[in-house]
């Protein structure tokens, strides 16, 4: 059976809440269950979010940095 893969977008930016990625990412990670955590990506630009990654054993993918501008979206083209 495979796993589903789980992808937490982290971005470093917040116009409302600032930081509040790195603030709640803790709870994000802490709720996914240990059989599936090896099949998480997380996509940030923030490194301290980066730097908790690996604790949850997590992989990191690099946001890009175009996709921080508020225009950006997740829509499929």
């Amino acid at each position: 059976m495979s796993r589903p893969t789980i992808v937490i977008p982290a971005r470093a930016g917040s116009k409302g809440w600032p930081r509040k990625n790195l603030k709640l990412f803790d709870h994000t990670a802490q709720i996914i269950p240990d059989e599936h955590r090896k099949s998480v990506i997380v996509t940030t630009d923030d490194p301290g979010i980066a730097g908790m990654v690996e604790t949850y054993g997590f992989k990191v993918h690099e946001r890009d940095p175009s996709l921080d501008k508020m225009t950006a979206t997740s829509e499929v083209c």
